[in-house]
């Protein structure tokens, strides 16, 4: 579980192997890993908390880089979990099989061109909602278009939760990759349109007034999958220094030392293994 750094009194828990890693985050120490199909962060219901916008204005922004790509692969989700519908409370986006922008709301799928994250850099998404049901989005600071199909009360369905990587009520349609710095605020925080285009975050988030939830994603109890370093390739040769056996071999045997402690990845340094052979 991921602790809300500030707002809204809700939880989160995680689905399959969802990790949090320090070695790739946008901000702070730490952020949201989703390693496989399957593995997405949810929080508790949040339909009748105090602060969360089940009518008028509210916006959504965070920060994913996508890992792998597997078809129609949603960054987050609003829903129950219920259905495919969700009594029209149901809303998500992310990249499809084309590499277009794909909303989904009340069973109505919608692509959008001019989106330039179907790749694995760092990108940062603003989704921003009202009354009226419609949701205008942005993409790195850019007005990408208004979806019209959401429901005009997004959080107001008892049960409703927010995924972070994948639709909810879906067996499929999950994101691979890491989620960092998500805040959820009461009021549009920009203009609905171009002229609304802003530069996004180059910092942590400070919670202001409007500020409903923000999680920094800095700490958790999740495992952490970045602790395992892998060394891809030693340096060096394969012709060691001589080092003398403290017993004697036989006409075939195997020897390994414990060399120098030297603490690098040269050959011949450390963990030595040598073997004979006699005729």
């Amino acid at each position: 579980t991921f602790s809300i750094t500030y707002g809204a009194n809700f939880t989160t828990t995680k689905n399959g192997s969802a990790t949090y890693q320090t070695s790739e985050k946008k901000f702070g120490t730490g952020c949201l890993y989703n390693a496989s199909q399957g593995d997405y962060l949810k929080t508790s219901d949040m339909s009748g908390i105090t602060g969360i916008p089940t009518t008028g204005n509210w916006t959504i922004d965070f920060w994913a880089k996508y890992s792998a790509r597997n078809g129609t692969d949603r960054i987050i989700g609003i829903g129950t979990g219920g259905g495919t519908n969700d009594a029209g409370n149901q809303f998500s986006f992310g990249y499809n099989s084309s590499g277009l922008m794909n909303f989904y709301a009340n069973s109505q799928n919608d692509t959008f061109s001019g989106y330039t994250g179907n790749n694995t850099n760092w990108h940062h998404y603003q989704v921003q909602g009202s009354g009226g049901g419609a949701i205008y989005h942005f993409e790195d600071g850019v007005y990408k278009g208004t979806y019209n199909n959401a429901s005009a009360t997004l959080f107001g369905l008892s049960g409703t939760f927010l995924q972070m990587g994948g639709r909810t009520g879906s067996a499929g349609e999950f994101f691979q990759g890491y989620i960092d710095e998500l805040r959820i605020s009461n009021v549009h925080r920009v203009t609905n349109s171009a002229s609304g285009n802003f530069t996004p975050p180059t910092a942590q988030y400070t919670a202001d007034a409007n500020t409903v939830a923000l999680l920094h994603m800095d700490d958790t109890n999740l495992t952490d999958s970045s602790a395992t370093t892998l060394v891809a390739n030693a340096t060096g040769n394969f012709i060691g220094n001589t080092i003398t056996a403290p017993t004697s071999t036989s006409s075939m045997g195997a020897i390994i030392t414990y060399q120098d402690n030297a603490g690098t990845n040269a050959l011949n340094t450390d963990i030595v293994l040598q073997l004979s052979a006699d005729n």
